[in-house]
């Protein structure tokens, strides 16, 4: 409290005193009004800004707690879903053990995939659905049937894995003289003359596995089909040569091709046997050639390996 002293006069105090007096003290009240009116108005922004980061965060924190949950629904979703698949896949499983035991026959009877011998021809039963891929992929398979040689199906002798003979004549002759090919990025294989009566399905699966092995782009064609296709380049031999006389040569490319060897006709064999030449060609002066080839097939086996008569070279 202030305790101030106001100077007497005849009927009182001093009427001038009293008068300071009161001013001094609105004065010091509306100051004092004044600093606890800006302190109140702090404390409401305060209280407002509190308010809202109270809002913001109860937001958030439903926000986080939807996500949770929405997570936590997910993982369940997804670990029904792999339990239901573990139990799917366990049934395949017992249901392909029990039909693998009887879907693979040979000769009618069941048997084991060991007995399957290379190039032996089958009879595969499937969904009918034909995977889009180079070769070909069957969908489901139910069952593969085989048959040895003179049984069954196979009655009149299939000769086994005659595309692992050619194969194998093919890669021979892909290391000689390695000059020819080994620039090239692409291949072409002539197989509609070779002896043994390949299937064109044989013929399809030797063209693209022999371009697999050697890292280069294959397929089937004649020599005349590379020219009449432009594969080829020609180039006139000049004055003094034949007229329509050229130059072939295939820049990028090599040619190779399997054909009887006409050496044996009417020869007679207690095994089949076959003679064939196989020759890869680059150009007109650059081809090698495996010349008069046999082989012979062993009863009851597959084809093992080839005699070459001669070799040459141009």
């Amino acid at each position: 409290m202030d305790n101030h002293i106001f100077r007497g006069a005849a009927l009182g105090f001093n009427r001038q005193d009293v008068m300071e007096y009161i001013e001094k003290t609105q004065k010091e009240g509306e100051s004092a009004a004044a600093a606890l009116t800006e302190q109140l108005n702090a404390a409401r922004q305060e209280l407002e800004d509190l308010r809202r980061q109270l809002e913001d965060g109860t937001a958030r924190e439903a926000e986080l707690s939807a996500r949770l949950e929405e997570a936590r629904e997910s993982l369940d979703r997804e670990r029904e879903a792999r339990e239901a698949l573990e139990q799917e896949t366990a049934r395949q499983s017992d249901t392909i053990r029990t039909l693998t035991a009887e879907r693979d026959r040979l000769d009618g009877e069941a048997a084991e995939p060991s007995v399957l011998k290379d190039g032996m021809a089958v009879d595969v039963a499937f969904n009918g659905h034909v995977l889009e891929s180079f070769p070909a992929q069957l969908g489901e398979v139910y069952s593969v049937s085989a048959w040895s040689r003179g049984r069954g199906r196979n009655g009149g002798g299939t000769m086994f894995d005659l595309c692992g003979l050619y194969l194998q004549v093919l890669d021979d002759l892909w290391k000689k003289d390695p000059a020819l090919n080994g620039d090239v990025s692409q291949i072409a294989l002539d197989l509609s003359q070779a002896p043994g009566e390949l299937t064109e399905g044989e013929k399809t699966a030797l063209v693209h596995r022999f371009g697999e092995l050697h890292g280069v782009e294959a397929f089937a064609a004649t020599f005349e089909e590379l020219k009449e296709q432009g594969y080829l380049t020609s180039e006139p031999l000049g004055d003094g040569a034949p007229e329509g006389a050229a130059f072939l040569h295939w820049e990028d490319g090599c040619l190779f091709s399997i054909t009887p060897s006409e050496d044996h006709e009417g020869e007679d064999y207690s095994l089949p046997t076959l003679f064939f030449n196989a020759e890869k060609w680059r150009s007109s002066l650059g081809a090698y050639t495996f010349y008069d080839c046999s082989a012979m097939w062993p009863q009851g086996g597959t084809w093992t390996g080839y005699q070459i008569g001669s070799e040459m070279i141009s």
